[in-house]
């Protein structure tokens, strides 16, 4: 008999605690924004909506994901954009180029934010 397989290992949770206070485990595909909604062909786990009465985020803001080696970010083609505060610097997430994410960065999206846990 074939000796059994091990599973593939299942990424850890990633959480993002946005400037409202909330905290949100990340294990899938998700987007964020004001009303976020999937296209068709586009596979989500999480729609995290954000309450924006000024309107500087988009319905659909940016992608999340989650992989082997841990967070990672992509703007959805938002009207503000999205940046990632880093060590005093400022990376800029262009629209479906995934950014990876450490521990400590900041996701700046419109007049929001949210911290990397």
């Amino acid at each position: 008999p074939e000796p059994p397989r091990a599973a593939p290992p299942v990424p850890s949770a990633g959480q993002l605690r946005f400037d409202n206070g909330d905290v949100v485990a990340i294990h899938g595909p998700g987007l964020v924004g004001r009303a976020p909604r999937a296209a068709e062909d586009e596979l989500v786990m999480h729609l995290v909506p954000i309450a924006d009465d000024t309107r500087s985020i988009s319905k659909t803001h940016f992608a999340i994901g989650i992989d082997a080696q841990g967070l990672f970010v992509s703007d959805h083609g938002s009207t503000n954009g999205t940046s990632i505060l880093r060590a005093g610097g400022v990376i800029a997430a262009p629209a479906d180029a995934p950014v990876r994410l450490v521990a400590g960065d900041r996701i700046v999206f419109g007049d929001r934010f949210a911290d990397v846990l």
